[in-house]
């Protein structure tokens, strides 16, 4: 198709790869670039990308780990909604990955706003394991079972690709008597298997309980990740890294806030609409919530996590 004209009729999408292309570029190369400095300077934290640059030995090797660290990155977190503009957040959504940490982040917040016993519950579990004068770490994590138990609920949820990512059957096959010739497109429904009532009862419910018993996680229960980053050949390269990301955000953020609904003017809790988008990528449509520090103590632990940032970014600056 890259020999049709872009003035041709139809060929609109000639035009808009056309814009999307020097966006793509920053997207692979300002990163790689970036860690590029901090290693020359020094201040650079062991990573995917040093280890590839260690290997790197020629040009056509240094283009090869560029591309990998970017799919491992962009297969796991929200890069499209850093692009400049809908059209180009849209193919980014499209092209880039399966599982946008943003769309977890939201239901995260969604139902934690909605479920306010199941947040006051991760709380307490994160008081008893980690404290309150410092951030949960990922040693933690095998620590919090609930945690953990709460963040798989949020991935089944509200899933993010309802219909994943299309595959290709490579060779004739069968599924309880419906032929499947080869060469077929098939499309998984991952949003009916976060559903299965086999596997997950009253599924609309928020409920992270589903994956624990006596008090810690029950590998029985069909593990989310399995569906929600893709599997075979197509499983998110950026699984792992996103996985990771998700445990440090949300369970940081039970650690030091406290997430509420919004009230009217009668302070009335308002009830969210838990609507979401429609499209390859599913997201909360905008909705409110109230988000304080928890107390003073973790207002003083933000606060001097946030100074100490400030400092070592003026560091670098002089340095």
């Amino acid at each position: 198709m890259r020999y049709i004209p872009k003035w041709f009729p139809g060929a609109k999408f000639r035009r808009d790869a056309a814009g999307w292309h020097p966006w793509v570029l920053r997207m692979r190369n300002e990163p790689w670039e970036g860690a590029v400095e901090s290693m020359r300077e020094g201040v650079a934290v062991p990573s995917m990308v040093s280890e590839l640059m260690d290997r790197v030995e020629t040009s056509d090797d240094e283009e090869v780990a560029k591309d990998a660290a970017t799919s491992v990155y962009l297969g796991g977190s929200d890069t499209a909604s850093h692009l400049p503009s809908p059209e180009v957040r849209t193919a980014g959504s499209v092209m880039l990955t399966h599982l946008q940490t943003l769309s977890t982040l939201q239901a995260f917040f969604a139902a934690m706003a909605t479920y306010p016993e199941i947040q006051k519950r991760a709380q307490a579990e994160l008081d008893t394991i980690v404290g309150p004068h410092r951030l949960p770490t990922i040693k933690d994590e095998k620590l919090l079972p609930y945690v953990s138990a709460l963040i798989k609920e949020c991935l089944r949820w509200k899933v993010v690709t309802p219909l994943g990512v299309a595959h290709r059957s490579m060779e004739e096959d069968d599924y309880k008597g419906y032929r499947i010739p080869k060469g077929s497109v098939v499309v998984s429904n991952i949003w009916a298997y976060s559903r299965d009532l086999k596997h997950y009862a009253d599924p609309e419910e928020f409920r992270p309980e589903r994956f624990l018993k006596d008090g810690q996680l029950d590998h029985s229960v069909l593990d989310p990740s399995l569906m929600a980053f893709g599997y075979g050949r197509r499983v998110c390269p950026g699984k792992h890294f996103a996985q990771t990301t998700l445990f440090m955000l949300l369970s940081s953020i039970l650690q030091t806030f406290s997430i509420s609904l919004p009230t009217d003017d009668n302070r009335k809790p308002v009830p969210l609409s838990m609507k979401m988008t429609l499209g390859v990528i599913s997201y909360f449509e905008p909705f409110k919530c109230i988000i304080k520090p928890r107390s003073a103590a973790t207002e003083t632990l933000i606060r001097t996590l946030q100074d100490e940032q400030q400092i070592a970014e003026v560091a670098k600056v002089e340095a």
